[in-house]
């Protein structure tokens, strides 16, 4: 993406805000037997929340724990 002007700019602060905020609030939820299908759950009830959908999921369908991976140390992949 390219930011061509000042609102451009703020519009990128401030997903960059609520995707920290979505990441904190995930990480909070981590423990032992936590799928990633609950975990991405934590994680989109937040977006919606905050009027946001997580872009690979909207765009692509990519499978969940995209960004879990990081948080859990693992990745079991959970198309549904």
């Amino acid at each position: 993406m390219t930011a061509d002007s000042q609102n451009d700019i703020q519009h990128l602060k401030a997903i960059g805000r609520i995707c920290a905020e979505t990441l904190r609030r995930m990480q909070e939820q981590v423990h032992a037997g936590l799928t990633t299908r609950e975990l991405d759950e934590i994680g989109r009830a937040f977006l919606e929340a905050e009027g946001a959908r997580s872009a690979p999921q909207a765009m692509y369908k990519f499978p969940r724990c995209h960004l879990h991976q990081r948080l859990a140390g693992h990745c079991a992949w959970d198309s549904g």
